[in-house]
C-alpha cells in the first residue's frame, strides 16, 4: 500500500529548493546594499574633487556655476508671439485747405463771362434775384470739366438753369454747374479734377463756387486758375 502522506524524499527536496531561494534573495540583497553603498561612495568623492557643486557652494570669480536645479530661463516674447509688428507710424498728410483747392481752380469750360454775381431781374419769373455765379459764354455741346476734384452731391433740373450738377469738395468747397444738356455722373460718383461731367447747352455754362454755404466770387480764382 502507498501512504497517503509525502514521500520523505519529495519533502528533502522541496525543503532544498526552499534554502536555495532564500540564499538567492540574501545574495540580491546584499548586491543592493553594496551598489548604493558604492554609488554614494562615488558622488562624496565627486563632491570632495570639486567635480560637483551645489548652488549654496561658494565659486570664484569666473567660473561656471554647475547646479543640480535647472532655472528655466525667463520667458522672450517673441515676434511670433506678438504677431507682426505695427510699421513705423506714417505721417499724417492733412487734407488740403479751401485756400489751396482755389489756388489750383480750373475753368469749368473754355469761353468768357457775360454774367457776373448781382442783382438781377428776371422777366420769366418776373421777380428780382441774387445772381452769386458766373455765365461762361461756350460753343453748344462744349464738355463741362470739374474745376476741383471732389464728389457730385445732387443732380437736379431746375425751371432756369436745367439740369444743374453741385460737387462737394475738399475744405467746405462746393462747385455748381448749371445749364448742363447731358451728364452721366450721379450722386456719389468720385470726380478727379479736369474729368468731363457733362456737356454744355447751346449759349453758356453757370458757374458757382460756395465755402461752408457762403457764395464766392468765381472771378477772383478762375483768372489765376486758366
Amino acid at each position: 500500500m502507498r501512504d497517503s502522506g509525502e514521500m520523505p524524499g519529495r519533502r528533502t527536496r522541496k525543503k532544498a529548493g526552499r534554502k536555495r531561494h532564500e540564499a538567492v534573495s540574501r545574495a540580491a540583497a546584499i548586491l543592493v546594499c553594496c551598489a548604493a553603498l558604492f554609488m554614494s561612495g562615488f558622488v562624496l568623492g565627486l563632491r570632495r574633487e570639486g567635480l560637483f557643486r551645489t548652488a549654496s557652494m561658494p565659486m570664484p570669480s569666473g567660473q561656471v556655476v554647475v547646479t543640480s536645479k535647472v532655472t528655466p530661463p525667463a520667458a522672450e516674447t517673441t515676434q511670433s508671439a506678438r504677431g507682426a509688428a505695427p510699421a513705423a507710424d506714417e505721417p499724417v498728410v492733412p487734407p488740403p485747405t479751401s485756400e489751396e483747392l482755389l489756388a489750383a481752380l480750373k475753368w469749368p469750360v473754355e469761353g468768357r463771362i457775360t454774367r457776373e454775381p448781382g442783382w438781377i431781374y428776371s422777366e420769366r419769373l418776373k421777380e428780382w434775384f441774387y445772381f452769386p455765379g458766373v455765365d461762361i459764354a461756350i460753343e453748344p455741346g462744349s464738355p463741362i470739366k470739374a474745376a476741383i476734384r471732389g464728389a457730385v452731391k445732387s443732380v437736379i433740373t431746375e425751371p432756369v438753369l436745367g439740369i444743374v450738377l453741385v460737387m462737394r469738395h475738399e475744405g467746405g468747397l462746393e462747385t455748381t454747374y448749371g445749364r448742363v444738356a447731358a451728364t452721366t455722373k450721379a450722386p456719389g460718383d468720385n470726380v478727379a479734377q479736369g474729368e468731363v461731367i457733362g456737356v454744355s447747352g447751346p449759349d453758356a455754362v453757370y458757374f458757382k463756387i460756395a465755402c461752408d454755404g457762403e457764395p464766392l466770387n468765381p472771378q477772383d480764382y478762375l483768372a489765376k486758375g486758366k
